[in-house]
This record gives structure tokens, C-alpha cells and sequence, in this order.
């Protein structure tokens, strides 16, 4: 009988470690990220492998009965952290959190369990407050890849040392007293340090979103200041370029008319007026009495027709509006250069490009719409961008929209064979 009484303990020390395993598991996913493995495969191996250490522990450690404490299966976790997408930083620092946080809570359960005697639920109970623990974590903490300064992740890995070492200092005093379940200051201590250290996954998150949004911030400043003093110098060469564009037509057309006095030049004459025809097209741009709007969808409808792009305006703007060299280059630069990006990806006779802008009533009303591969994920309310460059993932919707900030909004609409951004831009005018 109480060879069968053994088995059982064993059976649900086991089931309780397997179970336990997979909660660390998606724990790992939820703050790490997509496994590089299949979940049932990564699931059929933690299984596995937690199986064979409690095995190998009963052996060893026989006629004993020792549990697969929440400790063990942390450790054994961390068979499988190769599998997650790399981060050493926050690898380094959540095990370390996480195993202090089981070593806390088990000899808490201890000194809180033991002297109720409830022998039969005591592992249950034991693992089901480390799962409870595991449950806040993952509401509490997030998946951010962005990396803390070193002297700050040190300081946060300090605390968890720290916490290990004031455990292991009253684990000792509890263990060499008269009554070792004698409940004083240690167990509000314990307590203590297990808010803590659950916490540092929380102090991590926050200080790692916030490096992320200063850095975001300093980019986009100079991602402004670079377009701006892009755009300037574009600006400059565009207009030098048109008196070299009217004076090289009529130099062409003059040469035509001289080639023309002479026999067996017809190929040549050709050749003149084709090129000629092609300098006309280049000056049929948009003119709203904006200079600096004109400048943008000058510049960049000529760069989208380049590359066999079909571009269709409907502009309807008065001269003099409120629309500054930053907005221009800011909103419709980003946008645009995000149009042809989209319509490159695409086969040549599909490539189309739509752009609207109108005043009404002091406000300016302005859809762009490009054909483009449809969009599945999304971040922060923008699309997922398809650049190798992932550090500027979003960074010219982003922009656009800190532009915008409290004076319109912006609406992002992914259509079955196109992408259209909707912008409201108040007092205009």
C-alpha cells in the first residue's frame, strides 16, 4: 500500500512539474518573443525533459520523495532559452529574476504550509502560488527588444542577487533555531523581496519603453532636419535645373531645325524632338500658389513617374494657406516616399498612385492612395514595415503623425488592392 501511496506522490509531483514548465514557457513567449521551434515541439521536449529530471531526482536523492519544486522546474526552463530570439541582456536578468522568485516563494510556502500540516495539498498549493505568480508576471510585464544601458541593467540585476543572498542568510537562521516555523520578521521580509523582484519585470519593461521612445524621439529629429535640409537643396537644383530645362529645349529644338537643312539627318531629328517632348513633360508640374507644397509634389511626382509609376492629382488648394516647409516635407514627403516604396514592390502595370488635397471651410482634407501588397501585422496603430532596416520600422508614419499631433488627425485604411491615409488638418487658413 504504501508503495502505490509513493507512486501516486510521484505521478503528481510529475504532472504538476510538466504543467508548470509549459506556464514558464509561455511565459518566455509572452516577454521574449516566437519561439524558433514549432510550440508542440518545444512543449513534447520541456515535457520530456522535466519527466527525466524527476526521475533522475528520485533516484538519486531516494528513498526520499522529493518534488519537482517550482526551482527545479525554472532551472530545467532555462534548457530552452535558445529557442527564443536573442537578448542576453534581458535573458540574463529575468532567469535570475525568476529564479529568486521561486526560491522566495517556496520557502514561504514552507513556513506558511507546513505548520498547517495539510500534507496531501501541500504541493499542489505550493506550485499553484507560483503559478499565480507567473500569471502576474505576464500581465505585468511586456515584449520590448529595445536593450537598457548596462549600468542601469546592473543595477536591477543587483537587486536580485541581493535578494537571493538576504534569503539564503535567513533560510539559514530559520533553519539553525530552535523553531524553525516559528513565524517573526522573515516572512514580511520574504514578502517584501518577492514584490521586488516581480516588479523588476515590470521596472525593466517601463525603463526599456522609455529609452525607446527618447530614441525614437532623437531620430525623428534628425530625420526632420536631414528631409528639410534635403528638400531645401532639392528645391534649389530644381529650379536651376528649369532654366537649364527651358534653355536646353530651345538648344534642341534649334539643333532639329539646322539638322533639317541637311539630307539623311532624319533619325537624328527624331532623336531632337523626343528628347525635346521629354524636358516638356518634366515641366508640367502642380502649381498652387504654395511654394513650398509645389516643391513636394513636384519633386516627388517626377521621382514616382520615373520609376513607371501612374500618378493622379486632384489639388484644390489656395495660395497663402497655413501649411509650413516642415508639414510639407514632414506629411506629404513621408507619405509619398511610403506610395512609391509600395508600388516598387508591385509588377510595373500595376503601379498607381492617387493624391487629393482640398481646403473647405479653413480645413485641408488630404488622401493619398497607392496600389500595394496588403498589410498583416500591425504596431502601435501603424503597419508593419517590410525594410531590412527594422531599427526605422514605422519611422515615416511616425513622423507624420508627430506632425500632425493636436492640430488634425490621421486615418490608415488597408483596402484589398491598395493602402489610402486620410488626413484632417484644422485652421488651415
Amino acid at each position: 500500500m504504501g508503495a502505490i501511496i509513493e507512486a501516486l506522490y510521484f505521478g503528481e509531483d510529475i504532472l504538476l512539474a510538466i504543467i508548470e514548465i509549459l506556464l514558464i514557457l509561455r511565459l518566455y513567449h509572452h516577454i521574449y518573443g516566437e519561439a524558433k521551434i514549432s510550440n508542440k515541439m518545444l512543449f513534447w521536449q520541456a515535457g520530456l525533459s522535466i519527466m527525466m529530471v524527476s526521475v533522475l531526482l528520485k533516484i538519486v536523492l531516494a528513498p526520499g520523495r522529493p518534488d519537482a519544486f517550482p526551482p527545479v522546474t525554472v532551472f530545467c526552463s532555462f534548457l530552452f532559452l535558445g529557442k527564443y530570439p536573442a537578448n542576453k541582456q534581458k535573458k540574463i536578468l529575468f532567469s535570475m529574476v525568476l529564479i529568486t522568485t521561486s526560491i522566495l516563494e517556496m520557502v514561504l510556502a514552507d513556513l506558511i504550509l507546513t505548520p498547517l500540516q495539510i500534507l496531501y495539498f501541500a504541493p499542489l498549493l505550493l506550485h499553484l502560488f507560483f503559478w499565480i505568480l507567473l500569471e502576474v508576471i505576464i500581465k505585468i510585464g511586456k515584449y520590448i527588444e529595445f536593450e537598457i544601458p548596462y549600468s542601469l541593467w546592473a543595477l536591477l540585476l543587483s537587486v536580485t542577487l541581493s535578494s537571493i543572498a538576504v534569503t539564503f542568510i535567513m533560510c539559514y537562521y530559520i533553519i539553525n533555531r530552535e523553531n524553525p516555523y516559528l513565524l517573526t520578521v522573515e516572512v514580511p521580509i520574504m514578502l517584501l523581496l518577492l514584490f521586488i523582484n516581480v516588479s523588476l519585470f515590470a521596472f525593466f519593461d517601463r525603463f526599456s519603453a522609455f529609452i525607446q521612445q527618447a530614441t525614437n524621439k532623437v531620430m525623428l529629429e534628425q530625420q526632420l532636419q536631414m528631409q528639410g535640409s534635403y528638400y531645401k537643396e532639392l528645391e534649389v537644383t530644381h529650379r536651376q535645373f528649369q532654366g537649364i530645362q527651358h534653355d536646353m529645349k530651345n538648344y534642341l529644338r534649334t539643333a532639329a531645325q539646322l539638322a533639317m537643312k541637311q539630307e539623311g539627318n532624319s533619325e537624328l531629328i527624331t532623336y531632337l524632338n523626343k528628347v525635346s517632348g521629354q524636358i516638356y513633360e518634366i515641366e508640367q508640374v502642380v502649381s498652387t500658389g504654395n511654394e513650398n507644397l509645389d516643391s513636394v509634389l513636384n519633386i516627388k511626382i517626377t521621382e514616382m513617374k520615373r520609376d513607371n509609376i501612374s500618378v493622379n492629382t486632384q489639388i484644390q488648394v489656395p495660395p497663402g494657406i497655413k501649411f509650413s516647409f516642415e508639414q510639407s516635407v514632414s506629411i506629404l514627403g513621408n507619405l509619398l516616399d511610403n506610395a512609391r516604396e509600395a508600388c516598387l514592390e508591385l509588377p510595373q502595370n500595376t503601379r498607381w498612385a492617387y493624391i487629393k488635397a482640398q481646403v473647405t471651410n479653413h480645413v485641408l482634407f488630404i488622401k493619398i492612395e497607392n496600389s500595394s501588397n496588403k498589410v498583416i501585422q500591425w504596431k502601435d496603430g501603424l503597419p508593419v514595415s517590410t525594410k531590412q532596416a527594422r531599427d526605422l520600422h514605422g519611422m515615416g508614419l511616425r513622423t507624420v503623425r508627430k506632425i500632425i499631433g493636436d492640430t488634425g488627425t490621421i486615418s490608415i485604411e488597408v483596402l484589398p488592392q491598395s493602402f489610402q491615409v486620410r488626413i484632417v488638418m484644422y485652421d488651415i487658413d
